[in-house]
């Protein structure tokens, strides 16, 4: 952008530039040259030409190259159509000419309305650990790009678990078609299986808008010249990896609790003073503050849970308490955890927000609260279901989450809280009323409709950023916030 600012060397410059030019940079030229667009693109562009009549009594010149149906995307042909036909009548296109002609705004491809809002508001990974598509609200479905990077991986083998999820250095933007053109040759590609955990084979039919995806740096498919590049058979130099990258995260991995050891009453003690901070600062009701300060009080109670604390490689009948935060915490959690605590896709909030609500007796004036315990790290919202992967109880008990209906939690002391003795119960992931009155996502579905969807993330982020304060001052060593 330097480059494109600056003033112009005697023997002129030429710009070769992608449709990002057309609005937003004030810039002129003396010559105009584009492929067919759009109509209101197309205005746009002429409109970079002899910008402020600096070409005088000469003018500017605008050549555009007429493109076939076939060549149309991003674009449609309906939409080029319009705009060819209006060029060819035009001999000259100033801006007297240029007001006087109006064409019809494009047909938008998808109209987001207050129910798919609503339905968005659902974070939850479908089964296959993808993440919602929001890619039709913000641009064109054909339009959309996913992520490349190159790694050397042996042949014959396939990447191993722990190799580290991609840098933002190496990303390499590609659209779908070609991409597809790409892995439709000899190549080896792989995408992250959050639920499982594993690098996972994947073809051309497989790819989807938004996915990150690992080629081997044999394959090809980039050029130091070019960029992406498809019909680039040569080898691609990888990106170095930084040393300290982590590996790409499970989709439904506790957060990591290494570091210094902190107790779980220091935790949440740090917890509470950061959010009341941020409720002073911020324009949340009395309401809105006692429900935050309870969830804060409440949101890791579910770390005293045995499975967790084998996890932290601590006990939690230790004399200091149960711990938050463990300094002998593996990346492989479950490594060393007797089997039978073991618990893939354990999640403390759940935890956190079942006892919580069984203190209140179930009410639903506990409800806002309750959310804010179980979402606080983004994790469980609207539904509260088995994931694949998860060990099933001997019998049949419901589970959810690494939660198994009838599981013990300890009694908990924390500073402005006493947790008795808790038996976990499930029965509100039934849908429809139960034994404990209305099903959790009978609960949240009317905390949306009651907050709205703006207002209730605004509280959830206010409960999630305390955390991440609090935190990140334990990891300093600060004691506080």
């Amino acid at each position: 952008m330097r480059q494109v600012l600056e003033d112009t060397p005697p023997q002129g410059r030429i710009i070769v530039t992608t449709q990002a030019l057309e609005a937003g940079v004030d810039i002129t030229s003396s010559v105009t040259i584009t492929e067919l667009a759009p109509w209101s693109a197309m205005v746009q562009r002429i409109g970079r030409c002899n910008r402020y009549g600096e070409c005088r009594d000469a003018g500017g010149d605008v050549f555009w190259i007429n493109l076939p149906e076939t060549e149309a995307a991003p674009y449609s042909p309906g939409d080029l159509a319009k705009s060819r036909a209006q060029l060819e009548r035009m001999e000259s296109c100033g801006p007297e000419v240029l007001s006087g002609i109006s064409l019809s705004q494009p047909t938008p491809t998808a109209i987001i309305r207050r129910r798919d809002l609503l339905d968005l508001f659902d974070t939850e990974p479908d089964l296959s650990g993808f993440d919602v598509d929001v890619s039709p609200y913000v641009r064109d479905a054909d339009d959309t790009d996913l992520r490349l990077f190159w790694r050397d991986i042996e042949a014959g083998a396939d990447p191993r678990p722990d190799l580290p999820a991609a840098s933002a250095d190496e990303l390499c933007p590609a659209p779908v078609s070609g991409a597809r053109t790409l892995l439709k040759g000899r190549v080896r590609a792989w995408c992250w299986d959050p639920l499982g955990k594993a690098w996972r084979k994947i073809v051309a039919d497989d790819l989807r808008p938004g996915l990150e995806i690992m080629l081997d740096a044999a394959s090809g498919g980039y050029a130091v010249e070019r960029g992406f590049d498809p019909s680039f058979s040569g080898r691609v130099e990888p990106v170095p990896i930084p040393p300290t990258s982590p590996p790409p995260a499970g989709g439904d991995d506790e957060p990591d609790s290494r570091g210094a050891p902190v107790t779980l009453a220091d935790h949440t003690r740090h917890v509470v003073v950061a959010l009341e901070q941020l409720c002073d600062g911020c324009r949340v009701t009395a309401a809105e503050r006692e429900a935050l300060l309870t969830a804060a009080l409440w949101h890791d109670v579910g770390k005293a849970h045995r499975s967790f604390q084998l996890m932290l490689g601590a006990d939690s009948g230790s004399a200091a308490g149960p711990l938050a935060k463990s300094d002998k915490m593996k990346t492989s959690v479950w490594a060393s955890v007797p089997h039978e605590f073991r618990r893939p896709r354990f999640r403390h909030e759940l935890v956190s927000a079942l006892a919580y609500l069984a203190a209140q007796e179930w009410r639903r004036d506990a409800d806002l609260s309750a959310y804010l315990i179980a979402a606080h790290h983004g994790k469980l919202r609207m539904r509260l279901r088995a994931l694949p992967g998860e060990r099933t109880p001997p019998d049949d008990r419901l589970f959810a989450r690494g939660v198994w209906d009838g599981d013990h939690l300890p009694a908990v002391s924390l500073p402005g809280l006493e947790v008795a003795s808790t038996v976990l119960d499930l029965d509100i992931m039934r849908l429809g009323e139960g034994e404990h009155g209305a099903s959790w996502a009978a609960r949240t579905q009317a905390l949306l409709e009651e907050h709205g969807p703006f207002r209730l993330a605004w509280l959830e982020a206010l409960l999630r950023i305390a955390d991440w304060r609090a935190s990140a001052a334990e990891g300093r060593g600060d004691g506080g916030v």
